[in-house]
């Protein structure tokens, strides 16, 4: 039998060591890939259908959640905006509030718009986990509205996927 020293042991032992821990490491995944699509509502003359119209001093309100979007004073007139759509229930609504960020509260014009839908979980990747994708989207206005005449998704059996292009019009 040949001898094997007790240094042999401790060289593989550190090797096997080290080799486990190598191996057990996990990568910092960072997710770069896109996650669940918000809605972009982009905003039309009533009068010329074709003409984009900017809405004035635009806010923009979810129900169930804090104010997100208030124009930044970058262009006090956008013409299309990102809403996030709520991920846990199947309606959405929204309140556009023309004249909203301006000082003067006499002036908000206040409408709103119910969107329903469906909701798909697609496994995007492990950094990334699960994103929501929205079928079959539906879209309502209140009878009352003082500035939005008409609301319209951009096909009859809307899904929401990302966000290269617009979903909603919104003709004022």
């Amino acid at each position: 039998m040949i001898p094997i020293s007790k240094s042999f042991f401790d060289k593989r032992i550190l090797l096997l060591a080290l080799a486990c821990l190598f191996f057990s490491c996990e990568n910092d995944d960072i997710c770069v890939e896109p996650n669940t699509p918000r809605l972009i509502i982009r905003f039309y003359d009533i009068d010329n259908p074709e003409s984009k119209k900017a809405v004035p001093f635009l806010g923009i309100k979810v129900d169930g959640q804090e104010d997100f979007y208030v124009d930044s004073g970058i262009s006090q007139s956008p013409d299309s905006v990102v809403v996030p759509l709520e991920v846990v229930k199947d309606l959405t609504t929204i309140k556009l509030i023309k004249f909203g960020t301006d000082a003067l509260e006499e002036n908000d014009e206040e409408d709103e718009i119910e969107l329903s839908y469906g909701r798909d979980e697609e496994f995007v990747s492990q950094s990334c986990g699960f994103r929501i994708i929205y079928t079959n989207v539906k879209s309502s206005n209140s009878a009352n509205n003082t500035w939005v005449k008409q609301v319209e998704p951009i096909s009859d059996s809307l899904n929401i996927i990302d966000e290269s292009k617009h979903h909603i019009k919104i003709y004022h």
